[in-house]
């Protein structure tokens, strides 16, 4: 899928590690743009349409929501660890629901689900930078534990009620067997939101009744602040890896 031009780079080292781990990477607000403008020609617009959306509970990922928000409005929040949906069939139904319907009655949703990952103006995979902390943070918190995990052990830890969430990410990625390293554990999140999405969309939407689109991918915190200086969220620059892209309009699914 084309997109529009890109606005602003990330320093050249972070651009190289990019390309290396996630090629095919493209900026952020060009690239919901285009998703925007391409789901406008299949009958998807702010007006007639609801936006489910499922990125990490990162405050970092409440960039690409901000994107998103400014060109489909208030949308209704799938979120989880790593941008894995939990809220089951019931939240689907749930945000399905509040979609404005047209003349005849169908209703139209915009799934986003994405995970995410830091890429610091260094190139190193894993890291980035927030305000108001000196040191350098990281993302995704919770795929960087689990790779930790997943260097000692790949069996699953007993559940327990103070981190069910964690627990159900830790189940569904040890499904994808991922290599114990960052990169290899981010692209199964991506796998893991791709299946457990398509699925409980399966479970939960009539496309005789409702037509759909489905995003996905990782988005890529950025930038170009240089190290040892105070962090400017002007010098934020955000990427998506796109994976899935398409619509099911009057039951029939299109590529983007």
């Amino acid at each position: 899928m084309a997109t529009t031009a890109i606005s602003k780079e990330a320093a050249p080292a972070a651009v190289a590690a990019i390309q290396k781990n996630f090629p095919g990477s493209v900026e952020e607000t060009g690239y919901i743009a285009t998703v925007a403008d391409k789901l406008k020609k299949h009958g998807f617009t702010k007006d007639n349409s609801i936006a489910l959306v499922s990125t990490c509970r990162d405050e970092a990922s409440r960039i690409l929501d901000a994107a998103i928000d400014k060109h489909f409005g208030l949308t209704f929040a799938l979120n989880g660890l790593a941008g894995v949906p939990p809220g089951g069939a019931l939240a689907i139904k749930a945000g399905a629901s509040h979609s404005p319907q047209d003349e005849n009655g169908k209703e139209r949703y915009v799934f986003f689900a994405l995970t995410h990952i830091g890429i610091d103006e260094t190139g190193h995979v894993g890291s980035m930078r927030r305000a108001g902390r000196p040191a350098l943070s990281h993302a995704c918190g919770a795929l960087l534990a689990l790779t930790a995990q997943f260097s000692a052990s790949k069996e699953l830890p007993k559940a327990s009620d103070d981190d069910l969430e964690l627990h159900y990410l830790t189940k569904k990625l040890l499904a994808k067997n991922p290599v114990p390293n960052i990169v290899a554990v981010t692209k199964a999140a991506v796998d893991v939101i791709n299946s457990t999405l398509e699925h409980l969309i399966s479970v939960a939407v009539d496309s005789k009744k409702a037509d759909y689109a489905v995003i996905t991918g990782v988005q890529i915190h950025s930038g170009n602040n240089p190290p040892g200086t105070p962090f400017k969220l002007e010098n934020t620059v955000e990427y998506i890896t796109p994976s899935l892209a398409y619509v099911v309009v009057n039951g029939v699914k299109t590529t983007l």
